[in-house]
Order: structure tokens, then sequence, then C-alpha cells
């Protein structure tokens, strides 16, 4: 369950609780599981990241949800399945595009 200040993230090794910077409207600032150095955009019904766009300021990644957020409804259930989504509309593009307006990189796992 994602709180207020908490939010849920999938990893391989299951649903694992992160703080969350800032939740609203289906979508969460968190930090990864893999790097605190990091702030990522998370969708809070799936445990999802946006991608593997990722911002060194909270404050930067905040600006970005906010921006994403009227794109659609993050708490639709046709989100279960994130990846199949953003394919099937080219939806992802929409996201990086805002994204890197307010200075997300993308992040490659070592």
């Amino acid at each position: 369950m994602t709180t207020a200040l908490t939010f849920q993230s999938r990893s391989t090794k299951g649903m694992i609780e992160r703080p969350a910077y800032f939740i609203k409207d289906g979508l969460a600032v968190a930090r990864p599981i893999r790097d605190d150095k990091y702030w990522m955009i998370g969708q809070v019904m799936t445990g999802m990241s946006l991608g593997r766009l990722r911002w060194r300021s909270k404050v930067k990644a905040k600006a970005a949800l906010l921006e994403i957020l009227p794109l659609t409804d993050w708490m639709d259930p046709r989100f279960k399945d994130l990846n199949a989504f953003f394919l099937g509309k080219n939806f992802y593009e929409k996201i990086r595009v805002i994204a890197m307006k307010h200075g997300a990189k993308e992040h490659v796992d070592t």
C-alpha cells in the first residue's frame, strides 16, 4: 500500500517500499531502488517507473510530474501493463520530451 510519504516500487524481488517526496493523482516522485543519488517518477498503481528517466533534483522531477499528469488518467486500470500502453500509443516519447525539458537524464543500469 502507498501512503502519503511512501511509494511501493516494483523490483525483481517484489514490491519495495521507498520514501516519496511527492504523490499526486497516481504518480509519485521517489528515489529509485538502485540509486539514491537520483529521483524518478513512478506510477502508484503499478509501482513502475516512467521509463529510465532520472533527475538529480527532486524539484525538477516534481515540475515534470505536474506537466505529465494531464496527459492521461494515471489511475486507469489499463495501466496494469504500463509498457504495452506506452508502446501502443507512442506515449513514452511525449513523456520523454517533457522530462528532458525539466532536466531529466536517461539512466542506464550498469
